[in-house]
């Protein structure tokens, strides 16, 4: 017989689904439209594409979507789509670029972004679709590629939020940190789904187009309290000490042809999913600026809400929170940060009438093929049943096998958009 628990993990999907279905690129870009000789776009204004050259770029996880719904605006002079798988269009000449690491694929593609910028004459433009992973897919680096390799494991393997991450790549790329702007000298257009803190749009794929706030200084500085300056190779520590990687800052000339437009983010997903759990009877609460720091502490802090929304009484609720967190990397076990999250909280649910689930947007979280996991009241007890010792397990940074045991990962395949993590948490109150 289908108890309450049952119901939740059902309505927990629906309002995932939700905020998936917000923030994919078919759904966001209506917002942007050709009508004849001009392109509308979100506030009412337009851009002329008719009489002029017009170039399209297009790079980051939801590049295919994005481009694909860009095609009728053309035909364009030229046009580039970079993402971590390939992507067929016609028009559109495609690149398979490295993730979460960059690679051959990646330096190709941005060669070939830097020709398309430099190709624009003062009267042309260059519309570029932007999302997340485009770091990684697309760079020209001013440094070895395997330095830059280096770099980018080192931080990662610190647990540097991407905002830390990408104020160093920033400066050792001749693309990043506004350099694309520099490099183009027609209009810009910047249309984004971002997966990066709200207005940081020089943490966007490190900000091709954007004005780079941040100095080598402040890389430098990144790198030294992540306790990982010492081991950064002596070519990319050079290009930060000597200047050479500084980047165009905010007032730069080349920023008066740019006009930026985000059309989804992790706010959008948010607001998908509340108005989702509303219409299935529940009260709803954002925990705002919850999704930050280590998973598995936010796991536990979330098992705790859950506890202490159960004292309360009146209709279900639904907490809801968006983000990115990072994972402590201490064991040698298998699972990213919305499963850790998820098997952080198992011992704080049990025997609680709730149900949790932790998402990546992109569809994969970490090195696995799941994007995450959902949780309840019976997961613990079910676990052990199962001889599993969810302790030692967390303990390893090995949620992925607990998960799969009991067939409770949560695989959606790529869904072609990357806004962030989003966390669903159902609790039964008393009536």
């Amino acid at each position: 017989m289908r108890g309450w628990i049952d119901e939740a993990r059902d309505h927990v999907r629906a309002i995932l689904g939700a905020a998936l279905l917000a923030a994919n690129p078919q759904t966001v870009m209506r917002s942007v439209r050709r009508d004849g000789d001009d392109l509308l776009l979100p506030d009412g204004s337009s851009v002329r594409l008719a009489g002029r050259a017009v170039r399209c770029l297009a790079v980051g996880k939801a590049a295919g979507g994005m481009a694909a719904h860009a095609q009728p605006w053309g035909p364009f002079a030229e046009a580039v789509v970079v993402a971590p798988h390939e992507v067929d269009l016609p028009g559109f000449e495609g690149f398979v670029g490295g993730h979460p690491t960059p690679d051959a694929g990646s330096l190709a593609a941005g060669e070939r972004a830097l020709a398309l910028a430099r190709a624009c004459g003062p009267g042309d433009l260059l519309i570029v679709l932007l999302s997340g992973g485009a770091s990684a897919l697309c760079e020209s680096p001013l440094v070895p590629l395997s330095d830059l390799q280096r770099v980018n494991g080192l931080l990662l393997h610190a647990d540097a939020p991407i905002e830390e991450v990408n104020a160093v790549r920033r400066h050792l790329s001749a693309l990043k940190g506004g350099r694309l702007a520099l490099a183009c000298a027609g209009e810009v257009l910047l249309l984004a789904i971002s997966d990066v803190e709200p207005g940081d749009l020089a943490s966007l794929g490190s900000g091709p187009v954007s004005p780079d706030p941040t100095t080598c200084a402040d890389a430098l500085e990144v790198l030294a309290r992540r306790g990982v300056l010492d081991a950064v190779p002596p070519r990319a520590r050079a290009v930060l000490e000597s200047g050479e990687g500084e980047t165009p800052k905010p007032g730069d000339a080349a920023f008066a042809r740019v006009r930026s437009f985000v059309l989804a983010d992790n706010d959008t997903a948010l607001r998908a999913a509340s108005l989702q759990a509303s219409r299935l009877g529940y009260d709803v609460r954002m925990l705002s600026g919850w999704l930050r720091g280590e998973a598995r502490e936010r796991g536990r802090d979330l098992a705790q809400a859950a506890r202490d929304a159960a004292t309360g009484r009146g209709r279900p609720l639904a907490l809801l929170a968006g983000g990115e967190t990072v994972v402590r990397v201490a064991g040698h076990g298998k699972g990213g940060r919305s499963q850790e999250i998820a098997l952080a909280a198992m011992e704080g649910l049990s025997a609680q009438d709730a149900a949790l689930a932790a998402l990546g947007t992109d569809g994969r979280d970490g090195p696995t093929d799941a994007a995450g996991a959902i949780v309840d009241g019976r997961s613990l007890a079910r676990a052990q049943a199962l001889g599993l010792d969810v302790g030692a397990h967390l303990e390893e940074n090995d949620s992925f096998p607990v998960f799969e045991a009991l067939h409770d990962l949560i695989r959606t395949g790529p869904t072609g958009t990357n806004v962030r993590d989003v966390v669903v948490l159902l609790v039964r109150r008393g009536s």
